[in-house]
C-alpha cells in the first residue's frame, strides 16, 4: 500500500479513467500499483511517499482505531480503494499536514538507510500517529460513498459495519481539547459543554476519535512533548507545565507509557548513533 503527503504546491494525477488534482493538506492512498497512473507536478512540488505492506497496515490500524472497525477484515476493506477506482484521496487541516509533515520528515531520518531494531519503536509510533490524522477521515469518505451506492438502506452482512460521521459533539470536544492543553479537563465538564450526559459523550467520542476524550487529550499531550523534546531545550519539568501536567514524573510515566521510553532517553535518542554503529 502506497500513502503520499502532499507537502507542498499540487500535482495532477492521470490514468486511463481521467486525471485528478490534488494540493496541499491532501492525502493519496494506493492500494495496488496502477501502471496507467503518472503524477504532474507543478513547479516546487514537495510530497512525502510511504509503501506499507498492506497487511501489517490493516493490523495497525485495527488495534489503533478498534472504536470504529469491527475486526481487521474491516479495516482491510477500509483502506482499500473502492472497486473501479486506485486511490484514494483524504483532505487534512493545514495545521495537520504540517504535524504529519514533521512525522514524516523524522520518519524519513529513521528509515534512510534501513531501519536497524533499535529505531523500529519510534519509526512504528510515527506510522500510529499518521495513520490516527488520516484514517478517521477516511472512513467518513467511505461512509459517504456506501450510503450513496445503497441508497442509505443498510446492510445485513455482518462482516461489514456501517460507519457514522463525527458527531458535531465529538468534533467540539477534540477542538478544545487540541486548543489548550494546558487547561485541567475533566469528563463531566467536557459533557455539559456540549449538553451530553458523560457516557453520552464517551460513547460519541470513541466513535469518531477511537478512545474517551480524556485519553485523547492525554495523546496530544505527549505528542506535544514529543515536540518540545525535539525542538527546545526546555526541562522534562517546564515541558509538563507547557502541555498541562503538574507533575514531571506524572508525565514522564504517561509519555513512556505512549512511547516506550523516558523524555530523557527520547530526547538523547535524537542524536542517534550513525547506522551500523553499536551502542556502548
Amino acid at each position: 500500500m502506497t500513502i503520499v503527503v502532499v507537502r507542498r504546491g499540487g500535482a495532477t494525477i492521470a490514468g486511463d479513467a481521467g486525471g485528478r488534482f490534488v494540493r496541499t493538506g491532501d492525502v493519496i492512498v494506493m492500494t495496488a500499483s496502477d501502471a496507467s497512473l503518472r503524477a504532474e507536478p507543478e513547479p516546487c512540488s514537495t510530497a512525502t511517499t510511504l509503501r506499507v505492506d498492506c497487511a501489517y497496515l490493516s493490523d495497525q490500524a485495527f488495534w489503533q482505531h478498534a472504536g470504529i472497525f469491527s475486526d481487521r477484515l474491516d479495516a482491510k476493506r477500509m483502506l482499500e480503494a473502492r472497486p473501479g477506482s486506485s486511490i484514494q484521496i483524504v483532505r487534512v487541516s493545514e495545521s495537520r499536514n504540517e504535524r504529519i509533515g514533521s512525522w514524516l520528515d523524522e520518519l524519513v531520518f529513521l528509515s534512510a538507510e534501513g531501519l536497524p531494531s533499535a529505531r523500529f519503536y519510534r519509526a512504528q509510533s510515527i506510522l500510529f500517529s499518521v495513520l490516527h490524522a488520516v484514517v478517521p477521515d477516511l472512513t467518513l469518505i467511505q461512509h459517504g460513498e456506501r450510503v450513496a451506492q445503497r441508497g442509505g438502506a443498510h446492510s445485513g452482512n455482518a462482516g461489514v459495519r456501517m460507519h457514522l460521521p463525527y458527531r458535531t459533539e465529538a468534533r467540539l470536544v477534540a477542538e478544545l481539547l487540541r486548543d489548550d492543553l494546558r487547561r485541567r479537563r475533566t469528563l463531566d465538564e467536557l459533557a455539559r459543554t456540549v449538553h451530553l450526559s458523560p457516557s453520552q459523550l464517551n460513547r460519541v467520542f470513541v466513535q469518531a476519535f477511537g478512545r474517551p476524550p480524556i485519553a485523547y487529550l492525554t495523546m496530544l499531550r505527549v505528542e506535544r512533548m514529543a515536540l518540545l523534546l525535539r525542538t527546545t531545550d526546555l526541562t522534562v519539568s517546564a515541558i509538563a507545565a507547557e502541555v498541562g501536567w503538574g507533575s514531571a514524573d506524572f508525565a514522564a510515566r504517561q509519555f513512556r507509557r505512549s512511547q516506550g521510553v523516558s523524555p530523557t532517553r527520547y530526547r538523547a535518542g535524537l542524536d542517534l548513533p550513525a547506522l551500523g554503529d553499536t551502542p556502548d
